[in-house]
Formats: C-alpha cells, structure tokens, sequence
C-alpha cells in the first residue's frame, strides 16, 4: 500500500475557509470594478500555491501530487470565484476557433525563437532530448496543460492582464506590469542568484508572448502556447 500523508482537520478548515471568504467576498463586489478585494483575493490564492505553502497542509502519496492537487483547488476556487460570484466578463474563455490555434502556434514560433538562443548561451537549457512515445507526450502536454498553463494563464492573463490594462489605462503597458509580475513568480524556482535572474528575464518574454496569445486567441492559446514551451523545454531542453 501507498504511504499516504491524509489531510488532517486544521489543513481541511483552513482550505474550506480560505475558498468560503474568497467567494463570499467576490460575490460582494461583483458589481463594481476590479479593486483591492480582487487583488486580495488573488493574492490569497496564488502566493500560498506558488511558494508550496499548501503541500505542508497536503501533499498526496509520498509528497507527490501535491502540486497537481493544489493547482486544481486554485483553478477552480477562482473560476467559481471571478466567474459564478463576481460575473466578471468571460476571462478569455471560448470555443477554440482556428484562429486561436494560429495565434498560438504563432506565438511559439517567436517564444522559440527569443527564448532558446538565450536559453543556450547562458546554460539555463542544455539540448538534451528525451523523446517519448506517443501515450507519454499526449500525457505530459495533458498534465502540463490542466496543472501549469491553465492555472497560470487564469491568474496572470484571465484576471491580472486585463485588470492591468484597465488600471494603467494602456493595453501595452498592462501587458508589460502583468509580465513582470509572470517573470518574478518564478524567482524562487531556482537556487543559483545567476539562473534566478534568467529564469526570471526568459519567464517575463515568454509571459509577453502568453499575453499577446490571449490578447488576440483567447484562453485557450495562451494555455496552448505556454504548454507546448513547457512540454518542449522538459522533453528536448532540459537542463
């Protein structure tokens, strides 16, 4: 049998109450502009996920799923949250259309591009393919895509994008804040001062090219551009 560290009672309280008072409070606002109780809200949900504070309150069979498990609560607190109590507006979210597989594929052509010469010259990726068969990379994108690119996109693009924009009042400039911001998150995911700051520098391109795809494709290619640069980066460039 699988070691299991089970949810205790505190980790499930704290987890029912933290999605209880976020949707309450959304729903309190949702006739209003996006403001401080959006921005708390978002906060609340995205730094404890980001930095693993949930894994210390669960983190599935033998320390794994933790991340896969928490992304979901995430994913879905605020899709209830921004979409069913606030009604903000459709966050991007539509039928895929040809077009949007056009915008991504688009897209990550020029992240490719930007993003590998880079990436190569300073050591951050190393070509170091590991090709797998076709059940394998379906599943990876699968998993990529539910786990890294929708949460993500949801939080960066869907909500912090457009709020950007509306606050700055320049669609260009909102784009740049909501990159920035993209490209700082993943400042904790690397020891080395030197590879923070290409993680971060290389994260805020990719987070402009994310941006532009949801601009003119919607959700859905954003969430496909940034899964196809993450499932090519673990397959064929990792470091």
């Amino acid at each position: 049998m699988i070691p299991l560290r089970s949810m205790d009672p505190y980790a499930l309280v704290i987890v029912l109450c933290t999605a209880v008072v976020i949707l309450k409070a959304l729903r309190g606002v949702r006739k209003t502009a996006p403001g401080g109780t959006d921005l708390l809200a978002w906060l609340l949900l995205w730094i404890p996920f980001d930095l693993r504070w949930w894994n210390q309150l669960y983190s599935g069979p033998e320390g794994q799923y933790g991340y896969e498990i928490w992304s979901v609560y995430v994913t879905g607190v605020a899709l209830l949250g921004w979409g069913l109590c606030r009604r903000s507006p459709p966050l991007g979210i539509r039928l895929p259309r040809s077009r949007d597989v056009i915008v991504s594929l688009g897209a990550l052509l020029i992240l490719a591009a930007l993003l590998i010469p880079p990436g190569l010259v300073t050591g951050f990726l190393r070509w170091n393919p590991t090709p797998p068969d076709l059940f394998q990379g379906a599943s990876l994108f699968g998993l990529l895509a539910l786990t890294v690119a929708l949460p993500e996109e949801l939080f960066f693009r869907s909500l912090l994008q457009t709020w950007c924009e509306r606050w700055v009042g320049r669609r260009w400039l909102g784009l740049v804040v909501a990159s920035v911001a993209f490209g700082l998150m993943h400042w904790n995911n690397r020891p080395d001062l030197a590879e923070k700051v290409v993680y971060c520098a290389l994260a805020t391109v990719a987070g402009l090219g994310y941006g532009l795809s949801f601009r003119h494709g919607g959700l859905f290619a954003a969430v496909m551009c940034h899964t196809a640069v993450d499932w090519i980066r673990q397959v064929y460039l990792r470091a």
